[in-house]
């Protein structure tokens, strides 16, 4: 696999137009704040178009943190935000 890459990246012109060594360094990094409270930066991701359960449930919803905390709310992708909030809350 490794002869495979290098002989790609050889006959590759484009590759071969990139040269490291004079490229410009990038910036230095921004380092990411770390929130005092577990729950204070929250990140959501919705999981559509799974099958529908009895209960007529066919999404996930996802809430998850930077610490890796997360819930896994069932829901229906025809509810509205303000039931998410709702839900969300009561937990």
């Amino acid at each position: 696999m490794n002869r495979h890459i290098k002989d790609f990246v050889a006959m590759c012109p484009k590759y071969q137009q990139v040269d490291v060594e004079h490229q410009k360094p990038e910036g230095v990094t921004q380092a990411i704040s770390i929130p005092t409270w577990k729950w204070e930066v929250i990140n959501t991701d919705l999981i559509r178009g799974l099958t529908r359960t009895r209960i007529q449930y066919d999404s996930i919803w996802v809430n998850w943190t930077v610490t890796m905390s997360a819930h896994h709310l069932a829901v229906k992708t025809t509810d509205f935000m303000e039931y998410y909030a709702r839900i969300t809350s009561a937990r």
